[in-house]
């Protein structure tokens, strides 16, 4: 039997033509072959640095070199230093040693650092990045921006020194990846190097590379790796070790012949290691020795005692079976002193008894086990047992209104189910794996930005001013507030099913009017508001209800579970979106037929907090650590 795992194929890219550019190098290490440190896969490091005015020779010479062989140094030595601790762990410990020792140079204004450490250890990669560095990930037919991709990479803050985060995720096989330092060759035809990255193999890829040098080979500066990753496999039984009695004893050689092979076993060593010590010499006076001993006969071998059966089988512990059949073969042999007369009666006095007593033992037992799992079971446990029985209920029935071809009803009962709060792990995966063949998901890449654009941070200030006056009831309204929204300095609010309009709320005033009609009124159950000229109003059942001047327009049902979702819209945009930040999935929804025409899925780890729309229909998202991700 073979044992199989994920074994990462490096080529590096290296070309050193613009002077511009510094002194660029690469760093690879890997350990497959070593059983010990194989767990914490292979280590790659990409540097870069220069100093600011002048063009340095990119050459190892130049003095600022040393500081990326420094790091790399560092890095492999610290990471492989403990090769029974996870690889994040190890990689951790990796970042804050280089913290400690290169902190000096970092503090030289006048140069400039960019290095990107990053380790694939099996299924796991993980990254660290100083300055300028990229990495892109190959995966269906798709380019993925990995320090940038919050679905399938998370982030986590470690300190505030120069090397403070780690990106990590999951690679698999047939991946590829393509990591670089961004230098003016590689920026200015970015577009180009990853359309052949995503097409062409390596050999291919590097053809591309080159003619694209050749065309121009001035400022042509490049550092990058190209990484295939794929499975490979190896016995997974190693040969089982021999007891030392049946090992093949070396044969016996002369002194001479002894320190001949010592330094042939040394020079085998040192040559085929990966990077080792020099081997320490022997003691002088071992060569200096005049007086040797004579050579002895071999003694014989020590005799293999052989095991019999019989003292074999009496040291082995009598189990309860075997010790009722003793009992039971000692009571035959004692009544049979009595003869056959004695032994015929114990042996119905014994069926007797083994009829009573037998089954009274298995409803004892059985008695036991119904009391340990029915009678005396805590509150949280039934509770975990209701929900797991719903839930399998749940999944039972989306799947048959999958096979019904009713995917809007599959998809109310997942997005329902999905938040509750005591689903295990197992029950969620397969729940949301269901709800994306419902939604036919598509998978989107937030780019994180600096800020928001000027007419949402405008759009928040009247918010938070307008929040603050409904807390403080200045509009007068009996019942509360479910949701808001603004448009034209004009305040909506939806409450208690009905909608009220508060005209120049904006600039100051707080006077309330109904807006709907007498005869018009929203949903009870209704969650959400937003504003265009036209109001839309969501329930939580995931109808939307479009009003115009008072009057109901239509009603249509999107089957998306809403009860904790945010509704966006605005003036000059054709659809509505309905985001769950949640469950991490928007829904946009076309504002004429009110039917879901696309569904996109975050992926995210962490929920989002606040959603937020602009004039061009661009999605922005906040995070609870105050970082802001744009998704067109």
């Amino acid at each position: 039997m073979d044992k199989i795992f994920i074994k990462p194929t490096s080529k590096e890219i290296l070309i050193k033509d613009s002077a511009k550019e510094g002194y660029l190098d690469i760093y690879s290490y890997d350990y497959n072959t070593d059983a010990e440190r194989r767990k914490l896969g292979s280590l790659y490091i990409i540097g870069n640095v220069s100093q600011d005015g002048a063009e340095a020779p990119a050459d190892e010479d130049t003095d600022i070199a040393y500081m990326v062989n420094l790091v790399a140094s560092l890095a492999k030595r610290e990471y492989y230093s403990k090769p029974d601790i996870p690889a994040k762990e190890a990689f951790s410990s990796t970042l804050q040693k280089i913290n400690e020792i290169v902190e000096e140079f970092f503090k030289t204004k006048a140069t400039r650092v960019n290095i990107g450490i990053f380790a694939l250890a099996g299924e796991d990669i993980l990254i660290s990045k100083l300055g300028k560095f990229k990495i892109l990930l190959s995966r269906d037919n798709e380019a993925i921006d990995v320090l940038n991709n919050i679905s399938l990479f998370n982030k986590e803050h470690l300190d505030e020194k120069e090397f403070s985060n780690i990106i990590s995720g999951k690679v698999q096989s047939g991946d590829k990846i393509l990591a670089f330092y961004p230098s003016r060759f590689i920026t200015s035809r970015e577009k180009t190097i990853k359309d052949n990255f995503l097409k062409l193999s390596w050999t291919d890829f590097m053809d591309k590379i080159n003619t694209i040098r050749n065309a121009k080979t001035a400022h042509a500066a490049c550092a990058a790796l190209y990484i295939d990753i794929n499975k490979s496999k190896e016995p997974a039984v190693s040969p089982a070790p021999q007891p030392k009695e049946l090992k093949k004893k070396a044969p016996l050689m002369s002194p001479d012949a002894q320190l001949i092979s010592a330094d042939n076993e040394t020079d085998r060593k040192t040559s085929t290691a990966i990077e080792l010590d020099k081997a320490e010499l022997p003691p002088a006076d071992v060569h200096s020795k005049e007086v040797r001993p004579e050579f002895s006969k071999p003694e014989p071998e020590p005799e293999i005692p052989k095991i019999i059966p019989s003292e074999f089988s009496s040291a082995k512990k009598e189990n309860i079976f075997e010790k009722l059949i003793s009992m039971f073969k000692s009571w035959k042999r004692r009544d049979s002193s009595f003869g056959r007369i004695g032994a015929v009666s114990w042996t119905t006095k014994f069926k007797k008894q083994a009829v009573v007593v037998l089954p009274a033992l298995v409803l004892i037992a059985g008695l036991g086990w119904l009391a340990k799992n029915y009678v005396f079971v805590s509150a949280e446990q039934k509770e975990a047992r209701r929900v797991a029985e719903e839930v399998k209920e749940n999944i039972k029935l989306a799947e048959n209104k999958m096979g019904a071809n009713d995917p809007a009803g599959a998809r109310m009962l997942l997005m329902s189910s999905l938040l509750n709060s005591a689903l295990s792990s197992d029950a969620k995966e397969k729940m949301a794996s269901l709800l994306d063949k419902a939604d036919n998901a598509v998978l989107a890449n937030p780019v994180m930005v600096e800020s928001l654009p000027d007419e949402i941070e405008k759009k928040i200030e009247q918010f938070t001013l307008l929040d603050g006056n409904i807390k403080a009831n200045k509009y007068g309204l009996s019942s509360p507030v479910i949701s808001f929204d603004v448009y034209q300095d004009n305040l909506y609010i939806l409450s208690g099913g009905k909608i009220f309009k508060v005209i120049d709320a904006a600039k100051g005033s707080e006077t309330t009017l109904p807006w709907l009609k007498d005869n018009v009124s929203a949903s009870n159950e209704s969650v959400a508001l937003a504003v265009d000229g036209n109001v839309f109003v969501l329930n939580k059942s995931g109808a939307i209800a479009k009003y115009y001047r008072g009057d109901k327009v239509y009603e249509k049902e999107t089957s998306v579970y809403s009860e904790r979702s945010s509704l966006l819209t605005a003036k000059d945009i054709p659809n509505l979106y309905i985001v769950n930040e949640e469950l991490g999935r928007i829904y946009a929804i076309d504002k004429e037929s009110g039917s879901v025409i696309k569904v996109l899925k975050l992926g995210n780890t962490q929920p989002f907090t606040a959603s937020w729309v602009d004039s061009a229909g661009i999605l922005y998202l906040g995070s609870s650590d105050g970082k802001i991700w744009k998704v067109e």
